[in-house]
């Protein structure tokens, strides 16, 4: 039996065997620039293709000449419609399944292809039976006569939802994830097991003036100043042997480093780094986040100068200087406070007046700690403590220290 002389029972076998061979079609619907008819005389090759890697399909050939159609049994499960109405009228159909918004499109490519004596694949949305709307990819042949003229066209109907919405999501997800990256200030990095930079986000070029081709395949040590290496050693030799051993433990290191900016000075960066995993649990790179906490540094550092310059200034004071809280618990006292109550600061720190004092010094202190919180002012008072020569005098000041929306200090 030739080319010319084939049934239309014997395409509808061949269609229903294009899941394993839908090669040759899901080729040229990739490369929609190349266009494909046969001959009579030609023979039709459809080399195999992995089924897993489409959707849904089904098959259809058309008698140009008298508009019958026939559908394989996949074209009935694609489209949700009954075999036993199935009319054979393209026409009638086509109205039927192709959304109204395609349907023109669907109609002027057909025509289309039909004077230009070529196909290409077009996509196109239905409406099942049931109202749901489904995205179509179709991929067609024609049979040419001896003249050339199509007299006969046969193709698959690829179902491609699914994939659609899932390229979709991807695209998605990739166009946050980039845009993160890009407009975020921390800086996220990967690392491969040589400790050399595999990606860097655009961030980089505001943290150190880099731009991330600057950085890549550059190691972490490259962007340290030499005097800090060996303070982080330890810390970087772990990291080293972990990506040696192909170990996933530790599973995060916090390390605070200053880096090279390009233009010569130091930046503080907090890195936080966590291992790159395979699915066997091999570690094979590390992912890192470094954030630039150069003024927070240089906040603590002013803040920490002030509280040793509070402290000496305090410890050098003449007089006794004490802080306590609202439950009267001594939070902060100087040596000559100290050595007025026959003891040393570490002794009574976080003790109540009670615990370090005599009943009736005592008693009177909390009375006047109370009525300072309770009045919110400052107020004066006298007291007399023991002294190796007798009894000493004190004029002691107290007042309450605002702590915002927390209890005042005294």
């Amino acid at each position: 039996m030739n080319d010319q002389s084939k049934t239309k029972d014997a395409l509808i076998a061949e269609l229903q065997a294009l899941r394993q061979q839908v090669a040759r079609l899901e080729s040229q619907l990739e490369t929609p620039s190349v266009p494909s008819s046969i001959s009579p005389r030609d023979q039709v090759d459809l080399s195999p293709a992995s089924p897993e890697s489409i959707g849904p399909l089904g098959g259809f050939t058309q008698d140009l000449r008298t508009g019958a159609i026939t559908w394989s049994p996949g074209m009935f499960v694609i489209t949700g419609l009954d075999p036993r109405g199935f009319s054979g009228d393209l026409r009638a159909i086509s109205e039927q399944i192709v959304h109204p918004d395609d349907l023109a499109i669907v109609h002027a490519q057909t025509a289309r292809m039909i004077a230009e004596r070529q196909t290409w694949p077009i996509e196109f949305r239905i409406v099942r039976h049931d109202g749901e709307v489904r995205l179509l990819r179709s991929g067609t042949q024609f049979v040419l006569d001896e003249e050339g003229v199509p007299v006969e066209v046969y193709g698959v109907h690829f179902d491609i939802t699914e994939q659609r919405r899932l390229a979709d999501e991807v695209q998605t997800s990739a166009h946050r994830y980039r845009f993160l990256a890009e407009h975020i200030h921390d800086v996220i990095w990967t690392m491969d097991c040589s400790m050399r930079f595999t990606y860097i986000s655009p961030s980089v070029e505001r943290l150190l003036g880099y731009v991330p081709g600057d950085i890549l395949q550059r190691a972490l040590t490259e962007l340290l100043f030499p005097d800090i290496l060996a303070e982080v050693t330890g810390e970087l030799v772990a990291i080293e042997d972990a990506l040696a051993t192909r170990d996933c433990a530790p599973a995060q290191q916090r390390l605070v480093l200053p880096l090279h900016h390009k233009q010569g000075y130091g930046i503080w960066v907090e890195v936080v780094t966590s291992p790159l995993c395979d699915e066997s649990g091999n570690c094979v790179g590390i992912l890192g986040v470094a954030r630039d906490i150069t003024e927070r540094r240089e906040v603590e550092l002013a803040l920490r100068e002030s509280q040793e310059q509070f402290a000496l200034f305090m410890e050098y004071l003449p007089g006794a200087v004490f802080i306590k809280d609202s439950e009267g618990h001594l939070k902060f006292c100087n040596r000559n406070f100290a050595m007025a109550a026959g003891t040393t600061p570490d002794q009574i720190l976080g003790k109540r007046s009670e615990e370090y004092m005599e009943p009736e010094a005592a008693a009177a202190f909390i009375e006047e700690n109370r009525s300072v919180l309770q009045e919110n002012r400052v107020c004066r008072y006298e007291h007399a403590f023991p002294a190796p020569d007798g009894l000493s005098y004190w004029l002691t000041i107290k007042f309450p220290i605002p702590r915002g929306d927390r209890t005042p200090l005294l």
